[in-house]
């Protein structure tokens, strides 16, 4: 992975390149980074670039391969947003190591996951009004028929919010206060028909 990563010598673009800005950024040297990949970690060799007038570095590199401010490749930092969005971060991190061999600190599962949740609703956002709009075709087809379901459960909560409320064990003292659930969801086509069926008899029944 080290080989493939640095056979192109470090991604040296010449002695000057554009800092983006319209003004030329100078080759200083190279500069090695720890990169943590799914397979392994390895260390890159990356070209660093230095623009005198916005006195800002560059490095190229990062921003071909994705890692501009982090040291995970894009693979583990999908693998932790699944991990992280499903379950506990601890949780998720001991996944990690388990299954594929990845060793986080829990405290990076968690930053990753909230900062790619907050892309994710970025994206969502910008994409929301061309959608309703008839703008943004979807890349899936709509779904024909979708399910709502609801439930309540009990929350556990202090003492006075279940004052002049009625429990249910001996005591007769509410522990709980009952908050609803609800999940709207499709089925696959092998299901769809079973479950047509099914919801149909609840609702005659």
């Amino acid at each position: 992975m080290a080989k493939l990563l640095n056979c192109d010598g470090g991604g040296y673009l010449g002695t000057h390149i554009d800092c983006g800005q319209g003004h030329p950024a100078a080759f200083v040297d190279y500069r090695d980074k720890a990169v943590l990949t799914v397979l392994a970690a390895v260390e890159v060799r990356r070209a660093y670039y230095h623009c005198p007038r916005c006195e800002t570095g560059l490095l190229p590199k990062d921003r071909e391969l994705d890692i501009v401010g982090t040291s995970l490749s894009p693979g583990v930092r999908r693998m932790i947003g699944r991990v992280g969005g499903k379950q506990p971060f601890d949780p998720g991190r001991e996944d990690l190591e388990a299954l594929a061999g990845v060793v986080v600190p829990t405290k990076q599962v968690e930053r990753v996951s909230e900062e790619l949740g907050v892309r994710i609703e970025s994206i969502w956002k910008q994409e929301r009004p061309a959608i309703l709009s008839g703008k943004l075709a979807p890349l899936l087809p709509a779904a024909p028929k979708l399910y709502i379901a609801i439930d309540g459960t009990g929350v556990p909560v202090v003492p006075r919010e279940t004052q002049g409320r009625r429990g249910k064990d001996a005591s007769g003292k509410a522990k709980t206060r009952e908050s609803k659930i609800g999940c709207v969801f499709t089925q696959c086509c092998q299901l769809s028909g079973r479950w047509e069926e099914f919801w149909e008899s609840r609702a005659v029944g």
